[in-house]
C-alpha cells in the first residue's frame, strides 16, 4: 500500500512520517517537511499569561500543552472575504470571555482603535501575571496585518476589564 502525505503527495516510508494532529483529518500521513512548514508558517499563535509559553497552530498540526489553547485551536477557521483574501479567527474556550477582537498593522503598528495600545500596554506590565489571559494572534491574508482575539477566564474579566481601564 502507497502512503502518501496529505498535503504535498509525497510518497512516504513506511513507518517515517509525521501524522495530522487537528481537524477531520486528524491521523493522517504528513511528510516531514510540510509538518515543519506548517508549525514555520502558522495560522495562529497564542500565549496564556499563566504559563508564558507560546504555541502555535498550523492547517495540519498542533502541539499546544495545554487544555484550554488546545481547545482554542480546535475552534480556528479560515473566513474568505472573497477570491483571494480572508482571516482565520477562533472562538472561546470553555470558561473563558472573548474581550477583544481586533487587528493591527505589524510595520507601524496601526491598529484601528485605542484598545490596542492599552492591551498592548497591559500585556507588557506584571498586572496579568495571576491572571488565565489567553491572546491569540490568528493571521490574515494581508502579509501586513494580524488579528488579536483576548478571552479572559470567566472569574477574571471584571478585574481584567478594571486593569485595562488604568493603563
Amino acid at each position: 500500500m502507497t502512503i502518501k502525505c496529505i498535503s504535498c503527495e509525497e510518497t512516504l516510508e513506511k513507518d517515517d512520517y509525521a501524522c495530522v494532529t487537528i481537524g477531520e483529518d486528524a491521523g493522517e500521513p504528513l511528510c516531514w517537511d510540510c509538518e515543519s512548514d506548517d508549525l514555520a508558517e502558522a495560522v495562529v499563535s497564542a500565549k496564556k499569561t499563566s504559563d508564558g509559553e507560546t504555541y502555535c497552530c498550523g492547517n495540519y498540526t498542533s502541539y499546544a500543552e495545554d487544555p484550554d489553547i488546545e481547545s482554542y485551536f480546535d475552534t480556528v477557521k479560515w473566513t474568505s472575504t472573497d477570491a483571494w483574501r480572508g482571516y482565520y479567527s477562533g472562538s472561546c474556550p470553555p470558561g473563558y470571555k472573548k474581550v477583544a477582537n481586533t487587528w493591527f498593522c505589524g510595520t507601524d503598528g496601526f491598529s484601528p482603535s485605542d484598545e490596542f495600545d492599552a492591551l498592548h500596554s497591559l500585556f507588557e506590565s506584571d498586572k496579568l501575571d495571576d491572571l488565565d489571559v489567553i491572546y491569540a494572534f490568528p493571521r490574515t491574508s494581508n502579509v501586513f496585518s494580524t488579528g488579536l482575539e483576548v478571552y479572559v477566564r470567566n472569574n477574571h474579566v471584571e478585574l481584567f476589564k478594571s486593569l485595562l481601564k488604568e493603563v
